[in-house]
This record gives structure tokens, sequence and C-alpha cells, in this order.
């Protein structure tokens, strides 16, 4: 049976109100999973760990109307619970790659060509093109939040009404390098949101109208105004912190980046995207024919 390898992002926080809307946006802290489709209808993980992301799975199979099985790979160096996307991370990796193997199974895999610089993966199933904003609304289910959700697929930043799985903002990040300071007891804690709530709100808005850096900042004071100001003041153009403890710093520079933290990465504004060659390349022009009536969307 066929069997597809991808990879997804983590994601950092950038604002939220606390009330349904945030921000994020991408790094290239990796998930990576391999799914391999089975004819014996059970869903199984390599390791038991990752099992309770079964619904993933089985969430995207009744998406396609399949009841294949899969045994589900994952690898990831993201850790859990530190505010970096963790759950929606893995979830995006297993989703794309389950999609990989359908579309080698029932359909293929184009490389859409937009111009000399941007290209996309499109996959067919059945006939149909994926439209990945529907899909990763009907996936991004119980605890899964779509702005991490759909950062963790597409890259570059968003910002996002969860509640209603509606994109309010998108667009790429500047390409910067981010040191990443893990939280220790120390760092824990901050305010209490709820008594926050109208400046949380006055920083999302900031977030919605585009001002990205200052949003960062706002919203890490929430949690640990000292460690922005460490960081800020050691060179990085922005930074934030999260309720876990986690703090971001931006910097232009590398150099930079690696005097703060020693786990540095950047930002990722490219989609994500399975292994392997497209079945063949097509053009702008020849994908409009060939779609038809079906419906796409470019996000």
């Amino acid at each position: 049976m066929m069997e597809s390898a991808a990879f997804s992002y983590s994601t950092v926080e950038i604002a939220n109100s606390f009330k349904g809307k945030s921000a994020v946006f991408a790094l290239d802290y990796l998930s990576n999973a391999v799914v391999k489709l089975t004819g014996n209808k059970k869903i199984t993980f390599r390791d038991s760990s990752f099992s309770r992301f079964r619904d993933v799975v089985k969430n995207t199979l009744d998406y396609f109307g399949r009841d294949y099985g899969c045994r589900v790979h994952v690898e990831t160096g993201i850790p859990q619970g530190v505010g970096l996307g963790f759950d929606e991370a893995v979830s995006s990796s297993i989703m794309l790659s389950l999609c990989g193997a359908l579309s080698r199974a029932d359909g293929a895999i184009y490389e859409l060509r937009i111009d000399k610089y941007v290209r996309e993966q499109v996959f067919e199933i059945d006939g149909s093109f994926v439209n990945f904003l529907d899909l990763l609304r009907d996936v991004s289910s119980g605890d899964l939040r779509f702005d991490r959700f759909f950062s963790s697929l597409y890259g570059g930043f968003i910002v996002a009404d969860n509640s209603r799985k509606t994109v309010l903002r998108r667009g790429e990040m500047e390409s910067l390098y981010a040191a990443v300071l893990l939280p220790g007891d120390s760092r824990r804690g901050g305010v209490d949101t709820d008594f926050f709530l109208n400046e949380a709100q006055v920083v999302f808005d900031e977030a919605l109208k585009g001002n990205l850096y200052s949003a960062m900042k706002l919203y890490g004071l929430f949690f640990f105004s000292n460690g922005l100001e460490d960081v800020l003041s050691r060179g990085a153009l922005t930074a934030t912190a999260n309720k876990e403890g986690t703090v971001v710093a931006l910097c232009r520079q590398r150099e930079t980046a690696e005097k703060i933290s020693d786990l540095v990465y950047e930002t990722a504004n490219k989609k994500a995207m399975v292994d392997g060659k497209p079945l063949r390349i097509i053009k702008v022009n020849e994908f409009l024919r060939l779609k038809g009536d079906m419906d796409f969307y470019w996000v």
C-alpha cells in the first residue's frame, strides 16, 4: 500500500484576546510524520505516545470517505507543554502525510507553478483537488487551535477567529532568526489574564493591524517582563513570552540569536510539503482548465 512522509511547523503566539481570537507565526522547528495505508482498517502508531492523535487520522479519512487502515510514525523535537503548538504541529504533519498517501493511492500530486519563484503542491483524490482550508476546519476539533493548525501547515503568520475558524489576516514574516528559551521553574507564572481582557484585546487589535512586533512585546509583558528586557537589551528585534514560560526572541542576525540561546530556528513562510516528486508540473492556465467546476482556494 502507499505511504507518504511530510513535515509541518511549530508556532509562536503573537497575541491572544483570551476570548477566541489569537495570532501566531510559524518556526522551522519541525514535526515529521510518515503514514502508510493498510488494508486492515486499523490505525496504529509506532510510538504509542502519539496514539492520542488517532482522531486526526480518523477525521481525515472520514473527510475523504475512506476506510483504509494506517500505520503512523511521528518524529519531532518540539517539546510538549511549552506553548509552541506541539499538538497542532503533530496533527498537521499526520494530516498532510495521510493526504499524500491517499493522493498517491487514489489520485496524484502535482506541482502548481505560479511563476519562476512561486510553486505549490496540489493534491488530487478521486478527481477532486484537496481544499486544505476546508480540511483544516474539519479536522481542527477538540483542543486543536485553528490558528496554530493553519500556520503549522501554511507557514507565515495568521490572525484568526478560532471559534469561527476564520482567517482575519495572514501574510509572510520577515526572514528572521528565533532564539528560543524554554521555560524553567523561575520563569513560570505571569498575570491572571481574566483581569486584563480589555488590554489583551488591545494587543490583539495591534496584531490585526499588522503591528506584529509591538503586539509580541506587549503580549509577552503579561507573562515575563524581565526576560523580555534581557533579550531585547542583547540585540533582539522583538520578543515575546507565553503563559508556559517560553521566551522567543526574533533577531536579524544568527550571531545575535546564538548569544541569547542555543536553540535557534528561523521563521517559516513556505507551505509544508510531502516528500517526493510530483506526478508532473502544471502551470496556472493548465491548472484552471484541469479543475473545471471544482472549488479550489488559493490561500
